[in-house]
């Protein structure tokens, strides 16, 4: 069976592997569209655009309406792709304009950083279009190989270490048959046994005969040529374990069995709370999920994003700074060399190469500015940049000990007027802290006030209000995350006050940051205190714009916590009041989903069962418009909600027919921990009918179907089913359900 680890075993068993085989290349890396946001949007997203580009259409061109045959994740891009853009030269051309000439993403500029050292790989596979990662390599000197068509897969020399390579497995935007639709996915995946050209499928083949993948950002869809490569390989055992670092949990469970059940594969999954975008409400406990939603911290990561990985990466195998950070002019003198002569710095020597330009005398110059730069550079500059070098390498934890060590001596050296090199300092140890997850307590923090506060002794500048505020929010965050709310309310409210009056974007955003969080921390001190309340309500009226998750978050928690304080009703109505205003907002409909099915709970334990009813009528007006089988899936589960609903109003008949239509649903039309709730709730009913024939039926049912699975929650649920079946086989029915289930099944 697969194997769970957490980011930093999973680092350091690849770190170690690598170490072992330093002779060798053991890994490879796939990655996907996880690193390429936000400069480039994900397939749902680009979804969202292909369906409004051909409704467009529809309009100017008197086109039919359109349902789309399948819910599959390829087959909905795929039938939007083609329907928006018929020809194969305008699919590209609308790639070419979305994709070319943006700027690397964080996570592209660690990767690239990353195999430049050649510490850990040199070998890239993806199924992105996007030239990111090869843009971010230039951009640090390295000219990578690039192969974006299978006729060109020959230009990959699998052993060779010495060469960055990059595999674009269904091409690229600027090669003209982009692979883009079902078909040409689908092609791509057929094995053949040519032994070179023609196949992206054999070039994966063999690369997996000798290298494991590190799987970042990337999902997994099915049939298309990676997966099904790798369902292949994962066959027999690998020469090394496969490392698949997933960016939820959803995406997790939303993985086919044949690549979950294998026993060479380690997934590493997010640690901590979600945030409300990315809570998936399916796979939890009803009651711990709710929890979960009312004490998910503002200041939690949601996700284990691509770039955390990449930094823990990159931090294990110590990754010196890259040469065009730590010496910009010598960089550019040494490309200047390489490219333009013959013999390191000697001149051009024969008449046909003569050196026109002068470039030789370009490259001297640039090396006396780095000497005059290196001179010229002040100490306090100088401890700007060993911190800067050390956030660049994702050392953070050594960062902050740097930063805290420097702090007197560089305030005591720095002049008065230099606020932006203080206020740059300020937010780089800000950074270093809220990066290495400091503790509260921690002597570092004390380090970082005395900065923060000598940047607005004399300073109006409300730039420095605003780092000095952040400061102090920083740490506000760490107090929560530790538990410790008076302490995380004085330091909001020290934020607070030094971001009154403030005009500033930056400032504006970072006081709606510290009203959630002072609303969070005082309702969780009290969840009937009005000043919580108060607080989070300024967020909720705050501009919409680049604030849209604090709202979300603001409303979630409003409701969350007013539920807690025994008033389910006014919970519901800030519930409505949010699904009413972001209902139609796509950018926010993940959130308005796990809204609508947290509603619908809610009003269940509260036995306003005509409530959860209307709600679970909006999940079924979204689900006609989802625009992902992710989204599709989780408003199908809702359907659990409804079942509860009408049992509860004494129609168990229709409750137990709206079970039976879940219980068709195969794994991509409902999650797996749902397919079991809905099991659960069936045995549970017909229990209830004294039917306990299928009451058994169902459990047995659900234990052999999910008695594998590795969630917490799916094998407490299992072993609570094992439990009941054996107290119906033992003619107890009271004691056939735990008492959980008898006060709040889903």
């Amino acid at each position: 069976m697969s194997v769970r680890l957490s980011l930093k075993e999973a680092v350091d068993e690849i770190f170690r592997t690598r170490s072992e085989m330093s002779d060798r290349e053991p890994f490879f890396l796939i990655i996907g569209a996880g690193l390429s946001v936000p400069s480039i949007p994900t397939a749902s997203e680009l979804q969202i655009q292909l369906e409004e580009k051909y409704n467009k259409d529809k309009i100017r061109y008197n086109l039919p309406d359109l349902v789309p045959p399948s819910t599959d994740p390829i087959d909905l891009y795929s039938f939007w792709f083609e329907k928006a853009f018929p020809q194969p030269i305008m699919r590209r051309d609308f790639l070419k304009t979305l994709m070319q000439g943006k700027p690397p993403t964080p996570a592209m500029l660690r990767l690239a950083h990353l195999l430049i050292s050649r510490r850990l790989s040199s070998l890239v596979i993806t199924p992105n279009f996007d030239d990111l990662l090869s843009t971010a390599l230039l951009l640090f000197g390295t000219h990578p190989i690039v192969s974006d068509h299978p006729e060109t897969v020959s230009r990959i020399e699998i052993g060779d270490a010495s060469t960055i390579k990059i595999a674009h497995v269904h091409g690229s935007f600027q090669f003209y048959d982009c692979c883009n639709l079902r078909g040409e996915i689908t092609e791509q995946s057929q094995i053949h046994t040519r032994p070179s050209g023609g196949s992206m499928a054999f070039f994966l083949n063999q690369i997996l005969n000798h290298k494991s993948p590190i799987l970042i950002g990337y999902s997994g869809w099915d049939h298309d040529v990676i997966l099904t490569a790798l369902k292949q390989r994962l066959k027999t055992r690998p020469a090394s374990h496969v490392y698949w670092f997933c960016h939820t949990v959803a995406s997790y469970d939303r993985l086919s069995r044949d690549i979950t059940d294998s026993d060479y594969v380690r997934f590493i999954l997010p640690e901590g709370k979600p945030n409300s975008a990315s809570l998936d409400l399916s796979t939890s406990d009803p009651h711990t999920a709710d929890v979960a939603l009312m004490h998910r911290a503002a200041f939690e990561p949601a996700t284990l994003q691509a770039v955390d990985v990449l930094d823990a990466l990159n931090e294990r195998f110590e990754i010196d700074e890259p040469m065009l950070t730590q010496n910009p002019f010598e960089h550019l003198a040494l490309r200047l060399e390489a490219t333009y002569t013959s013999t390191g710095s000697a001149p051009f020597q024969d008449e046909a190469r003569i050196d026109h330009y002068d470039l030789h005398s370009v490259v001297r110059r640039l090396r006396h500015a780095a000497v005059r730069e290196s001179e010229e550079r002040v100490d306090s500059e100088k401890a700007l940049e060993r911190i800067r070098t050390l956030i660049r390498r994702s050392n953070y934890k050594r960062a902050v000990i740097v930063a805290s060590d420097a702090t007197p001596a560089y305030i005591a050296t720095i002049d008065v007027a230099e606020h932006e090199s203080l206020r740059e300092f300020v937010e780089l140890f800000r950074r270093a802290v809220s990066a290495a997850r400091t503790k509260s307590t921690d002597p570092a923090f004390e380090s970082l006030m005395s900065a923060a506060d000598t940047l607005i002794q004399s300073s109006m500048d409300e730039r420095d209000r605003a780092a000095s505020a952040n400061a102090r929010l920083t740490r506000a965050k760490a107090f929560t995350r530790e538990h410790q709310h008076q302490q995380a309310l004085e330091f909001i409210d020290a934020a607070l006050s030094l971001l009154d009056g403030t005009a500033n974007s930056d400032a504006r955003g970072i006081q709606v940051d510290a009203l959630l969080g002072k609303g969070v921390n005082i309702l969780l001190t009290d969840s009937a205190d009005p000043h919580g309340y108060e607080a989070l309500d300024e967020v909720i009226k705050s501009p919409i714009e680049g604030r849209k998750h604090a709202i979300y978050h603001a409303y979630n928690h409003k409701a969350d916590f007013l539920n807690t304080s025994g008033d389910p009703g006014r919970a519901l109505s800030v519930y409505s009041e949010f699904i009413s205003r972001f209902g139609m907002d796509e950018e926010a409909r993940d959130d308005v989903i796990a809204t609508v099915r947290a509603a619908a709970r809610m009003a269940n334990r509260s036995n306003l069962y005509d409530e959860a009813l209307r709600f679970v009528e909006i999940s079924e007006r979204l689900l006609k418009t989802a625009v992902s089988p992710q989204q599709a899936a989780s408003l199908r589960a809702t359907g659990l909600s409804k079942a509860q609903a009408l049992n509860g109003l004494g129609q168990s008949a229709a409750a137990i027919l709206a079970l039976e239509q879940l219980d068709r649903l195969d794994d991509a039309e409902l999650p797996k921990s749902s397919q079991l709730d809905v099991m659960r709730s069936l045995a549970r009913m017909h229990i209830e009918r004294n039917e306990f024939s299928k009451a058994r039926d169902y459990y047995s049912r659900a234990i052999s179907t999910f008695e594998h699975e590795k969630s917490d929650y799916m094998k407490r649920r299992v072993a609570e089913m094992r439990d009941a079946l054996l107290e119906l086989s033992e003619g107890t029915t009271e004691e056939a359900l735990p008492a959980e289930d008898r006060e709040d099944d889903t």
